[in-house]
């Protein structure tokens, strides 16, 4: 008995191995250890356990993936998970019965990649960010060269506003975004003025508070942010003019004429 499993274990390794080649993809850990994901590649599929960890506080109840260089292809989701492709380029998942810390759960995405290169964002049911990171080698071949692509600062996802959304030359605005990068250097301009520079939270959000130049003219502006790799959003809106300064009081000199005698008891108006 024990022969014959012996060689139908020898078999079914000799049909593995003799129908695709199975690809271990290195893990970057990412800005948090609450969420870990790992990748298995076989041919064009490449299957994905995301791991909430047991110490972990939080439900992961989205979980965002974008191929880097290439174009999602088709998925297959488990556990009542539904997915739908917000780009080429990048997927959303999304569930009702999230995954509990100590918990796990496997998605298999196709690409039209062998080993494809993933940027990966796990949320919780209030959007906040429970951890992300890069699966795959960022080295790709050009001939006989190598070159290594920078991580993107801004993401497909990425977005961001003004507060007021209208506002006045010489006056202070915050800019508040969303989705990007964790801690990724970005470059604030309008037109092709920049006018400040920050870094995104280690979530990849930000609320920062710059200044409309004095200089600047009403009227329509795009407000341009660029990423290192010099990928941007914009927004678009309308300067308007500097309100009327207030009033400033003068004192203005009051000349009376009265009769220089007065006797007592009498009275003069002014």
């Amino acid at each position: 008995m024990s022969k014959v499993l012996l060689k139908l274990v020898i078999l079914f390794a000799l049909l593995v191995t003799g129908s695709f080649t199975v690809y271990l993809i290195p893990l970057v850990t990412g800005i948090s250890d609450s969420v870990t994901v790992t990748s298995t590649n076989a041919g064009d599929r490449t299957i994905l356990q995301v791991n909430n960890n047991a110490d972990s506080t939080s439900n992961v109840s989205s979980f965002l993936l974008e191929v880097k260089d290439g174009n999602f292809k088709s998925f297959n989701l488990q556990n009542g998970w539904i997915g739908k492709k917000t780009s080429p380029t990048t997927v959303a998942f999304v569930s009702s019965n999230p995954i509990k810390p100590g918990e796990s759960v496997k998605f298999e995405i196709k690409t039209d990649q062998q080993a494809p290169f993933l940027i990966w964002k796990a949320l919780d049911a209030n959007n906040n960010q429970l951890g992300s990171g890069q699966i795959g080698n960022q080295e790709e071949q050009t001939g006989n060269q190598t070159r290594t692509q920078g991580n993107r600062g801004i993401l497909d996802s990425s977005a961001f506003r003004i507060i007021p959304s209208t506002p006045s030359p010489g006056y202070h605005i915050r800019v508040v975004g969303q989705s990007f990068a964790s801690s990724t250097n970005l470059d604030l301009y309008i037109g092709n003025n920049k006018i400040d520079s920050f870094t995104s939270k280690e979530n990849g959000n930000f609320v920062v508070t710059t200044m409309i130049p004095d200089t600047q003219q009403p009227g329509s502006v795009t407000l341009v942010l660029k990423d290192q790799q010099e990928n941007q959003r914009t927004f678009t809106t309308n300067i308007k003019p500097q309100p009327p300064s207030p009033g400033v009081a003068k004192s203005v000199p009051l000349t009376v004429n009265v009769d220089p005698i007065t006797h007592r008891g009498e009275t003069q108006l002014i």
